[in-house]
């Protein structure tokens, strides 16, 4: 894997979570420092490409799957609640 470096806008942080680093969007030259840093220093590469790793496994369709599966289900649930009609 490879260390992610993200600019910093909308849910970005959220995602990443730690696991990369994130550069303001309103400083265009940073982009480029942070790259050129992180290829000047491979211990900081490989433990941002772990971290990455480790954060993203829960992104997966076996781990997410059956917790979108609960939230629809839910939603479906609270629309019956409210009155709305059921299907079949």
């Amino acid at each position: 894997g490879l260390p992610v470096v993200a600019l910093d806008g909308g849910a970005v942080a959220e995602v990443l979570g730690g696991a990369g680093v994130l550069v303001e969007t309103s400083a265009p030259g940073a982009l480029a420092a942070t790259v050129g840093a992180l290829v000047s220093d491979p211990e900081r590469r490989a433990a941002l490409a772990e971290a990455g790793r480790r954060r993203f496994a829960g992104f997966g369709l076996d781990a997410a799957g059956p917790a979108l599966v609960d939230a629809l289900l839910g939603v479906r649930d609270a629309g019956r609640h409210e009155g709305a009609p059921e299907d079949g």
